[in-house]
């Protein structure tokens, strides 16, 4: 998933620019919360939604929910005025653009990589002993 040409990555709590390999580095809370505005994208989040989902229980300052606002905003290239894709709903809360979301399938290769390197490491380890089905090594630890 991109988000106006930047891609999340959860490893580095960052955000990577596809285009120049940048990153921008996320304090831990200004990742969750940019992590929940993208999952509701299109619907307006209040304020205590916010501070509650992405803080949990800790006590936070007045000022903290529309600080990290101002940073995601900074991160993403959006303009505090123009607020094109975290926009402030008065008196309700913020809501993320959902039209600068691009899903892609970057997702599903980097899983389907990941699965073939560990079968190919599998194999490197055993490589004259066949796989035993599920329930044959069950049955020989049982044993």
């Amino acid at each position: 998933m991109l988000l106006n040409k930047w891609r999340l990555d959860s490893s580095l709590n960052a955000l990577v620019h596809v285009e120049t390999g940048e990153i921008q580095r996320l304090g831990e809370f200004h990742y969750i919360l940019l992590e929940t505005l993208v999952s509701h994208a299109g619907d307006v989040l209040s304020r205590n939604f916010l501070i509650n989902t992405v803080w949990k229980n800790r006590v936070v300052g007045n000022n903290s929910l529309p600080t990290a606002i101002y940073a995601l905003r900074a991160a993403l290239g959006d303009d505090g005025r123009l607020q094109e894709i975290i926009k402030t709903v008065p008196k309700k809360g913020y809501v993320f653009n959902k039209d600068f979301i691009t899903y892609t399938d970057v997702t599903a290769t980097a899983e389907t990589v990941r699965q073939e390197e560990n079968s190919a490491f599998a194999a490197a380890l055993c490589p004259e002993q066949p796989e035993q089905p599920v329930k044959e090594r069950q049955a020989v630890i049982k044993s």
